[in-house]
């Protein structure tokens, strides 16, 4: 939990509003295994879009959608109908 913190502090940003929307104790960021998957979903949704920043600081920053969009593209296709479209607007 505590990389969230380091998030917040590398943009001057406060996280306490998130933190508290998430339920998240100060008393649980001191634990290295604190949270639930709820919470940790919460309060990562939360500052990716206060920061601005889907990596959260770890990352170069680029624009808001990129690291979905390069997550789907090098994914692997989920059915045969997907394989068609894409192939088709690749004009293959």
């Amino acid at each position: 939990m505590s990389g969230y913190g380091f998030s917040y502090e590398k943009y001057g940003k406060d996280p306490e509003a998130a933190l508290r929307q998430a339920q998240i104790t100060p008393e649980l960021l001191c634990l290295r295994t604190a949270g639930s998957a709820s919470q940790m979903e919460t309060i990562s949704g939360l500052a990716m879009q206060e920061l601005d920043d889907e990596a959260l600081g770890w990352l170069p920053a680029l624009p808001w959608g990129c690291y979905g969009m390069l997550c789907r593209a090098s994914s692997e296709p989920v059915d045969d109908d997907t394989s068609a479209f894409n192939a088709t607007q690749a004009g293959e």
